[in-house]
Formats: C-alpha cells, sequence, structure tokens
C-alpha cells in the first residue's frame, strides 16, 4: 500500500513539474499576435513638418551661409546653380528639418539665453515652408563632453538638448552635400580630348569613322596636334583613359572667397573631353598642387574640387606616348602590290593572292620568309619627331596598292640633313631618320642577291 502511495506521488510531481513548465513557456514566449519592439530613448518634438512643405532651408555655420530652394522640381544652391548636389544627401537633410528632435527639454520658459550659448547663436537653420511661414532653429554650446548641444525654435522659451552628431547633420557644411562626382563620360561615347600642358605641346585627339556607308560602325583614334598620326590604342585605354574619363573629389569648396589664389591664374593645364557628337562636353581648369592633393575648377561652374594628384597623372603623358611610332602600317593580307621609288631605287614588291602564289620584287621570286623580312623593313619606319612647317621635293615614294582597289601613298620629303618629312596620302608632319631609308634599301638589295 505504501509502494502505491509513493507511486501516486511520483505522478502528481511530474504533473505539476510538466505543469509549470508549460506555465513558464507560456509566460517567456510571446502570443503571437503580440509585437516585441526594443526601447528606445525618449524624444520630444521641437519642430515638425512634412517634408514635402518646404520650400527652402537656410543653414548658417561658422564658415558659410547657404540656401537650398526647391526650383522646378530640382534642389540647387541659391548662390550657384551650378553647384551639384548629392540627392541622398539633401533628402536626408530635409527629413531631418521636417522632423526635429530633442532628448531633454531643459527649460521651459527661458529668460537668459546665454547660458545656453543661444543669445549669439553660430549655428542656425532657417526652414521656409510653401505656404510662406518660416521657423529658425537656434543651435547653441555643446555641453556633458560636446555630446549634446542646445537648441531652440526662435522666438520661444522651451529649450532643449540634441545629441551634437545631430546639430552637426543640420548644420553641416555645403560641401557635404554636394556630388563629388565631378564628371563621368563613358569610354564608348566619348569622341574628342584635348589637352594644353603650360610649357607644352597641346595634344588634340579625335575618334574618326572608319568604315564606309552602309557598314558596320568603326572608328580608330587618331592624334591631330601636334602631329598627324594614329594613336597607340594600349596606352590610350590604359594610360590616358583611366583617370580622364571621371574624377572625385576629395573635397570641395562650394563657392570660394572671392580673390582666393587656387593657382588657376596660371594653370598647370586646360583639358577638355567631348562627347562624339559633341553633346556633352567639360572642360577643366588644373590649379596647384599641395599636399593633400590639386585644386581643379570645371569650367561654368564656381566650386573648386581637391582632387588626388595621382588621378592627373596622364597630364604627364607626351604626344610620343600615345602614339603608333611605326610612321605607317598596311595589312600584308590587303595588299596586291608595294612600289617604291626614290634615290635612283625603284622596287616592286609583288603579294600572291593565294599562299601557293609567287612572291617576287623585281619580277624576282623570293621565298616567304626572305619576303616577309623586307615587308617588315618597309613598314617598320618609325618616326623620330614632328615638324609645324617644312618640306621640300619628294625624296622618296612608297606605295600601297590594296587588293579592294584603293592606295595609300607615303612620301619621304627633304628637310634638313638628317632627316626627312613624311606625309601619308598627302597629311602629316612626321620627321624620320634618312638613315631609316637608307637601311630599309640595303635590306631589300641584300634580299634580291641571294
Amino acid at each position: 500500500m505504501k509502494k502505491t502511495y509513493r507511486n501516486i506521488g511520483i505522478i502528481i510531481l511530474v504533473i505539476l513539474l510538466l505543469g509549470g513548465g508549460l506555465f513558464a513557456v507560456s509566460k517567456i514566449e510571446p502570443k503571437q499576435d503580440e509585437v516585441v519592439t526594443p526601447d528606445l530613448p525618449d524624444t520630444i518634438t521641437v519642430y515638425q513638418t512634412e517634408k514635402d512643405n518646404i520650400e527652402s532651408v537656410t543653414v548658417t555655420n561658422p564658415e558659410e551661409t547657404y540656401t537650398l530652394a526647391l526650383q522646378n522640381e530640382t534642389w540647387i544652391v541659391t548662390k550657384d546653380p551650378s553647384v551639384v548636389l548629392h540627392a541622398p544627401s539633401v533628402e536626408s537633410l530635409l527629413y531631418e528639418c521636417a522632423n526635429i528632435v530633442g532628448q531633454d527639454m531643459v527649460s521651459e520658459n527661458a529668460q537668459d539665453l546665454s547660458p545656453y550659448g543661444l543669445d549669439k547663436p553660430e549655428r542656425t537653420v532657417e526652414i521656409k515652408l510653401k505656404d510662406g511661414t518660416t521657423v529658425k532653429i537656434l543651435i547653441g554650446a555643446a555641453t556633458f563632453e560636446n555630446s549634446v548641444s542646445y537648441l531652440m525654435v526662435e522666438g520661444e522659451t522651451k529649450v532643449y538638448t540634441k545629441s551634437t552628431s545631430g546639430c552637426n547633420t543640420l548644420t553641416g557644411s555645403l560641401s557635404a552635400l554636394m556630388d563629388n562626382n565631378i564628371y563621368t563620360m563613358d569610354a564608348e561615347e566619348i569622341g574628342f580630348i584635348k589637352i594644353a600642358r603650360t610649357g607644352g605641346e597641346t595634344i588634340t585627339l579625335e575618334k574618326v569613322k572608319l568604315s564606309q556607308e552602309g557598314e558596320a560602325d568603326a572608328f580608330e583614334w587618331t592624334m591631330k596636334t601636334p602631329l598627324h598620326k594614329k594613336t597607340n590604342a594600349y596606352r590610350l585605354q590604359n594610360d590616358l583613359f583611366t583617370n580622364l574619363l571621371s574624377q572625385k573629389a576629395v573635397s570641395v569648396i562650394p563657392i570660394p572667397e572671392s580673390g582666393k589664389d587656387y593657382g588657376f591664374n596660371n594653370p598647370r593645364a586646360v583639358y577638355t573631353i567631348a562627347s562624339q557628337d559633341k553633346s556633352k562636353s567639360y572642360t577643366v581648369t588644373v590649379g596647384k598642387k599641395e599636399e593633400s592633393g590639386t585644386y581643379i575648377r570645371l569650367k561654368g561652374n564656381q566650386s573648386v574640387y581637391l582632387v588626388a594628384t595621382e588621378k592627373l597623372d596622364f597630364l604627364e603623358l607626351s604626344y610620343f606616348d600615345l602614339i603608333d611610332k611605326l610612321v605607317h602600317i598596311e595589312n600584308i593580307k590587303d595588299v596586291a602590290e608595294v612600289h617604291l621609288t626614290g634615290l635612283n631605287k625603284t622596287f616592286t614588291m609583288i603579294v600572291p593572292a593565294s599562299d601557293d602564289g609567287a612572291y617576287k620584287i623585281n619580277n624576282k621570286e623570293i621565298e616567304k620568309d626572305d619576303f616577309t623580312t623586307a615587308y617588315q623593313a618597309v613598314i617598320g619606319l618609325i618616326l623620330d619627331d614632328f615638324t609645324a612647317t617644312g618640306g621640300g621635293e619628294t625624296a622618296f615614294t612608297i606605295t600601297y596598292k590594296k587588293r579592294d582597289g584603293s592606295q595609300t601613298v607615303v612620301k619621304c620629303l627633304s628637310f634638313d640633313e638628317r632627316n626627312y618629312l613624311v606625309k601619308v596620302n598627302g597629311e602629316g608632319n612626321l620627321l624620320i631618320r634618312k638613315r631609316q631609308i637608307d637601311s630599309m634599301i640595303d635590306i631589300i638589295e641584300s634580299i634580291l642577291e641571294q
């Protein structure tokens, strides 16, 4: 019997434990309809309106005063509408202005504002609404180890505290609201580049259409000044385009003080980039270099930008760095004949239409490898310099007759004792050493003598 009572007691104990566990779980776990929200610090509304009601915001801080105004559904800086603003940053400021909150009310009826730094506040935010009403928020001294600052609505007597970081957001610098992307252009759309450097040659590059009417568009970058020459595509893409096509500011001086010198009166360089259709164009003046970077200014914009100096390294490229050094090159597959005349020499090089045809120089059959050596000597002429003017009688001519019926004529004109002036189809101002032509002739003659 005692054993039976003991078993009953154990069963009752288990039931009580299970019931207690279920009760505890029901207390700990929220009901399905309950929403658990974290405790947030209490805030006090200082001023509130709808963000869309705001027409303008005027910010004053110790360094500047500026006004943002809504114009044709776009926010601009009234002093200089050319200033490019960062839209998300402006939206953030407007949200803060529409919902100004404080942490505590430290005085409900303050008569002496000097203890709070609100008698002569250095920072203010004036909010003008579309109905013509305005409210001005005064921000005073910081306290409690700079963690909070005092603020109030002008004309009222209540003084509040607000986090110093929140007050800084309300009265931040104009540069903090600006887009630090000075300009951006895609490599596919750019069609014109001009770089004018103090003490150096002006480099002008254009993207020229090669394809004929009815064919797929094909383009080639050509240097127009200081010499007429096809560009080096690799150097153009990797050394020039990398930083030229976009510039990002390290910092911005939105509306610089009158007369302040950033080196624009004696610029290091002025460069222009434009789209192929000329619908988009940027001209940049490069000023003086500081330890922190180099100042630049965009034409039509008062703002001064400080950029990382290494982002302007492309200005160090010489015209010689950007061109194809070969005077002229023709793909042998496109060429039927090459005629070389001058200096009392005449050579005719015949390129067969098929691999089993005969390669000939002056009607003499030549081994393919030897013919290739001769052809490479012809297309391997390398420019040494350029000239603005000059050129006399034709000393030597290379004529490429191509399979499509067209031809290219390379003329070497007398220039001085060491150089020829070279023109390709009547254009160009390239200088090559005379000894290059002599060396080319020697190679062809040695092949013929074999």
